[in-house]
């Protein structure tokens, strides 16, 4: 394994409890573009949502004295800034999945999710996936604003992520406040890998200081194909995608070419072919 591959005593944390913190992974450079990136779409989803026009993959949600809140926008690679390839090949982001997962791997999944005061939304209790544990499958969260308690940051319950549970039963076991759930706070420019079998969860936000936070699903090619859920042009496409991170970051960060804008034309006829990916472990009644 390279240099930015992970350490034998950061692997067996991560066996044990079902995350790994990567503090400052983010360099100030690109962590300041991101913020400006994710800035825009938020203002962008809420003025067109203002004027009545369709919002496409964006969870908007009533807030408090009449406000509207962006909760999560998926398929960010598709919006229109280029940015978020760093992170597809981000060295250490890279290194650090490889070593879990294997070295042929790519996202299956990547959202913004946005907790803020007016919302008041709570992400109950979940598995993000449940998998063949003969492979793994991880959540790379990649952290643009501080991630406290008091702003809904990451709850888990170490060492659930070996077996699928009934989270119904497990929530009203730990409720929030349990001694056995951890706070994972988090930094601007810190990454947080996830199991994606770790249950877990996040309270509402009781702070005025947004907590935005950059999800990526990754797992391995060899993984995909035995699981026979997607078809071999979408592998393919995927595959592609990761091509293209490639050739943008060998450019400038703020490059701004016209190759820019063919490879987010070509992003964006990559995501004309997206395909709904394996569901999450959750308690339907948390809903209702």
């Amino acid at each position: 394994m390279d240099s930015f591959g992970l350490t034998q005593q950061q692997i067996e944390h991560f066996n044990k409890n079902g995350f790994l913190k990567l503090e400052q992974c983010i360099g100030t450079e690109l962590l300041i573009l991101l913020q400006q990136a994710t800035n825009e779409w938020i203002e962008k989803a809420l003025s067109n949502d203002a004027q009545g026009k369709q919002v496409n993959n964006t969870a908007i949600v009533p807030g408090k004295q009449n406000t509207r809140c962006v909760l999560r926008i998926n398929n960010i690679h598709e919006i229109g800034h280029t940015v978020t390839f760093e992170l597809l090949q981000h060295p250490e982001i890279i290194g650090a999945v490889q070593s879990i997962c294997g070295v042929n791997v790519i996202t299956e999944y990547e959202s913004l999710l946005v907790k803020q005061e007016a919302d008041e939304q709570v992400i109950p209790w979940h598995q993000d996936v449940v998998y063949n544990r003969d492979f793994r499958v991880v959540t790379v969260g990649v952290y643009l604003d501080d991630s406290t308690p008091e702003n809904g940051c990451l709850k888990i319950v170490p060492g659930t992520q070996y077996q699928k549970h009934d989270i119904c039963a497990l929530a009203q076991k730990h409720g929030f406040d349990s001694s056995d759930i951890m706070n994972v706070c988090a930094m601007p420019g810190d990454v947080i890998i996830h199991d994606a079998m770790i249950v877990h969860a996040s309270d509402k936000s009781r702070s005025t200081n947004n907590r935005r936070t950059l999800y990526f699903e990754f797992r391995s090619v060899e993984h995909i194909r035995q699981e026979g859920y997607r078809t071999q042009n979408w592998i393919k496409n995927r595959e592609h995608l990761h091509q293209l991170a490639t050739e943008y970051t060998t450019r400038p960060i703020n490059s701004g070419t016209d190759s820019e804008d063919e490879i987010i034309r070509d992003i964006q006829q990559y995501y004309l072919s997206a395909q709904p990916g394996q569901p999450g472990n959750f308690c339907l009644g948390e809903y209702m």
